[in-house]
């Protein structure tokens, strides 16, 4: 059991490895990391934000161009007809009078050319919503009529291509819809039947080739068209919403030789939070881009509302993005801030465009069409109350209110729970590097270990966890959305931080070092213990050395361990390390030698204090550095304000890890059979040693506090 070169038994040698390879890996770092990612999961829900895949939480904190939808997100999705257009006049809704022909088409036709309801639950699109409140006003249900009076007898729903929809109804009650049934379809085996067509002002135009004036048809001039265009520009520009509609008199159900008849102007008023959270991103140095279904001037309108866009020439429609090529778009991406008609597949277009620019995208959907797009960008953020599905399946993200100043709260958070990660993975790193330090030097110096392998894992387990996870669970810095998005190429140790964990790592090495040596500089006065002055002794009598020149198996076993003659032991003493090294040796084999061991040592009156010397610095160590440890992790919580600004926060935690970290501690190193199996002995400090421990504990946290001015600008978290 002995190395044939230095002499150290094969069992000293294996706890050595062992201590090392405990110092060498954070244990608690896996563990430590997964908790704070779910901790981080349950404050992204407090912000009504779910999310479905973690590795999103990272991205977040890289984004640099939200692209959100306008209705519902950025809106309040609550549409009220304000205006109604007709007879080349623009009218508000409250006068609109159903003696005139349009208008009691414009009213019905569009009440019909609906699937929602308002009677009982309501249910259904905002957009048909409001037409159906609308037509309550005057009295005109949509179930009475389609019951009773104009059953519906086809559809073609709508889609985002034709950005139409069109119904066909059977008039049955002739009287009660004479003007209805003056256009409809005269058939001469059914009743008279019409279809609706309401949509996208610039489709229904594309379709028809007549127009009703004063209950008149005739054919669509390009005056006509021109007069229409300017009221729908007018309605679009104060912010808002114009849906028109046609009828066309036919038996079967088409879209095509249509008579328009008026449009309608609704209102969807900005969400009162948006506004706010479009200017934090700005600050955060995240592009906000619109994206919506409706007219180039409405979003253009609601955009300068929010502060997105300023200019017309910062908008631009679908269709001028299917005539750019890729470069085109990519160039002109770089400076527009509303897109207006566009397609889901124009979306997925966009995506891709800034993509190839550099950005980080955030893209919000909420429909079937909208997975391709949720899952080209980087982070898909879908729709909780109005999301399909399908839409909350491609994304990483789901918005639980529909809400777009929810998207800047999980920026916010997950730029915070990022940099918490950060703090931990930093407090966790350096203070493994500060142990592997002290276990790799002292090997090379060929010294007795400053730590054991049982007290590293009580440090990297027990004391390291508590305030990793307070570091973890931290406020965010109030600051955070000030600072410009992180770059996803940077690594964990970018901006300097692998040379902070080597520096702080560095300084925990020297204040353990310290500590082990302060009871060595205090206490020590032999290097060597002289034989003439030495007894062994047996539990409670004493062997003088007279008694010890007859225990020759003792004596054998002395010089072969050591490789030495007893006159050269007699003449020279044994030095601490010789004497731990016999004692190994001994205390392998408690039958042979049992009866010359204390406490399974071989102990010399003057050796004795020697090793209660090396217990005490190995104490002083351990509890050095688990103090160390404690004080590092209050200087962690922020890199650029002082450790003060934790007593003003809410994270009680830090208070909590602290004070559960000391406590323990002193358990360890104080109470009685606790101090034998992490210690190896039953002596704890005196009062002298645990001041000088917690002093030198301190110096992690004053270099902290001495550092801060220069960290205060840089981005190492």
């Amino acid at each position: 059991f002995n190395h044939s070169v230095t002499g150290e038994s094969i069992k000293s040698l294996f706890m050595q490895a062992i201590a090392l390879a405990v110092a060498a890996i954070p244990e608690g770092l896996p563990a430590v990391v997964t908790i704070v990612l779910a901790m981080g999961m349950s404050r992204m829900v407090k912000v009504n934000t779910i999310v479905r895949k973690l590795p999103s939480v990272e991205t977040l904190g890289s984004v640099t161009v939200v692209c959100s939808d306008k209705t519902g997100t950025l809106t309040q999705n609550k549409m009220t007809i304000m205006k109604v257009y007709a007879n080349d006049t623009t009218v508000d809704a409250k006068d609109v009078d159903l003696t005139i022909p349009e208008f009691e088409l414009l009213t019905k036709g569009m009440m019909l050319d609906s699937n929602a309801s308002i009677n009982g639950d309501r249910y259904g699109d905002p957009t048909e919503l409001a037409l159906l409140d609308f037509a309550k006003k005057f009295n005109i249900s949509k179930e009475e009529t389609e019951n009773n009076e104009l059953p519906r007898r086809d559809e073609m729903p709508f889609d985002s291509v034709r950005k139409m929809m069109s119904v066909k109804s059977e008039v049955l009650d002739v009287p009660a819809n004479a003007v209805i049934s003056r256009y409809a379809y005269q058939s001469t085996e059914s009743h008279p039947s019409i279809i609706f067509t309401k949509g996208a002002l610039d489709s229904i135009l594309a379709h028809t080739d007549r127009i009703m004036i004063a209950g008149q048809v005739r054919a669509i001039t390009s005056d006509d068209i021109e007069k229409i265009n300017n009221a729908a520009k007018s309605l679009a520009e104060q912010a808002y919403r114009v849906l028109a509609m046609a009828i066309h008199g036919s038996d079967g159900i088409n879209e095509n030789n249509l008579i328009y008849v008026g449009m309608v102007a609704m209102i969807d008023p900005p969400r009162l939070e948006a506004k706010p959270a479009v200017s934090k991103f700005h600050s955060a140095g995240i592009t906000t881009i619109m994206i919506t279904g409706d007219h180039a001037d409405t979003a253009l309108a609601i955009g300068k509302e929010l502060g997105i866009a300023d200019d017309i020439s910062q908008t631009m429609t679908g269709k001028e993005i299917d005539e750019c090529s890729e470069e085109e778009l990519q160039e002109k991406v770089k400076t527009t801030r509303v897109f207006a008609r566009v397609s889901p597949q124009n979306k997925v277009q966009i995506v891709k465009a800034l993509k190839a620019n550099g950005e980080i995208v955030a893209m919000t959907g909420d429909g079937v069409n909208d997975a391709p797009s949720l899952k080209a960008a980087d982070v898909g953020i879908a729709m909780g109350i109005t999301g399909t599905d399908v839409a909350k399946g491609a994304a990483d993200m789901v918005l639980a209110d529909d809400n777009f100043a929810s998207i800047e709260k999980a920026v916010e958070e997950g730029r915070g729970i990022y940099a918490n990660i950060k703090k931990t993975i930093f407090y966790l790193l350096s203070s493994n590097f500060g142990e592997i330090l002290v276990m790799f030097l002292a090997t090379c110096a060929n010294i007795i270990q400053p730590l054991s392998a049982m007290q590293l894992l009580w440090i990297n387990l027990i004391t390291d966890s508590l305030p990793a996870i307070a570091l973890g669970r931290d406020d965010k810095d109030p600051n955070i959305m000030n600072e410009k998005p992180r770059n996803p190429k940077d690594g964990v140790f970018a901006h300097g931080g692998f040379t902070f964990c080597l520096f702080y790592g560095f300084i925990i090495f020297l204040v353990v070092f310290a500590a082990f040596l302060v009871p060595v500089l205090i206490g020590i006065t032999h290097t060597a213990y002289s034989t003439s002055n030495m007894a062994v002794i047996n539990y409670s009598e004493g062997i003088r050395w007279t008694q010890l020149m007859e225990a020759e198996d003792l004596k054998d076993a002395i010089t072969n361990t050591l490789g030495m003659s007893w006159d050269d032991i007699a003449a020279n003493g044994l030095s601490a390390a010789q004497l731990a090294q016999v004692n190994s040796v001994l205390s392998a084999n408690m039958n042979k030698y049992g009866q010359y061991l204390t406490d399974g040592s071989l102990v010399f009156d003057e050796a004795r204090a020697a090793i209660t010397i090396f217990e005490d610095a190995r104490t002083m160590a351990f509890t050095t550095l688990a103090f160390a440890e404690l004080f590092h992790m209050l200087g962690m919580s922020n890199l650029k304000r002082s450790f003060i600004h934790i007593f003003k926060g809410k994270n009680w935690f830090f208070i909590v890890a602290f004070g559960a970290g000391v406590l323990l501690q002193v358990i360890v190193a104080e109470v009685p059979g606790l101090t034998n199996l992490f210690l190896g002995h039953s002596n704890g400090l005196c009062i002298e040693y645990w001041c000088y421990s917690i002093l030198l504990a301190l110096v992690p946290l004053i270099a902290h506090e001495c550092a801060v001015p220069l960290l205060k600008h840089k981005d190492i978290i």
